[in-house]
Order: structure tokens, then sequence, then C-alpha cells
């Protein structure tokens, strides 16, 4: 299977920047999984202060993908 990259513009960054939050280097690797993958449904367990879900989210909407998105966590910390 022949990946086809994108580089996103995240919304977000305008109100929240992440750039110190751990899955901040994912964020682009986080978008074209669900633009490559284009799921129905996604389970995010851990989803910490919430970098890969917006990424997620925000694939979903540049590219009309119809995906439920659920991020679990108990906000506990490890």
């Amino acid at each position: 299977m022949s990946w086809n990259l994108k580089s996103p513009v995240f919304e977000y960054e305008k109100s929240y920047m992440d750039l110190h939050m751990p899955w901040a280097g994912h964020k682009i690797f986080a978008y074209n999984l669900i633009a490559n993958l284009r799921p129905k449904v996604l389970v995010e367990l851990g989803t910490h202060y919430g970098t890969s879900l917006y990424s997620f989210a925000q694939a979903c909407k540049d590219l009309g993908i119809s995906c439920e998105l659920n991020a679990i966590d108990s906000w506990q910390g490890d």
C-alpha cells in the first residue's frame, strides 16, 4: 500500500500551542494515518492533552471523512 502524504495546517494551533507536548512530533503522522486509512470509528486510549485527537479530527474535517472519534482517558496520569 502506497501512502499519499499530506502537509496539514492545524487550526487549533491558533489558540493552543502544543509544541511541548509528547505527541507534538507525531501530529502529521496522526493526520496522515486518518487520511490514508479513512476509518469509520477511531478509539484513542490515553488522550493526555488532546494533541493526537485534534490531529485526527482535523484530518476528518479537511478531507470530509465521516469517522466517529472517541477518546478514553482516566485523566489521572500514568
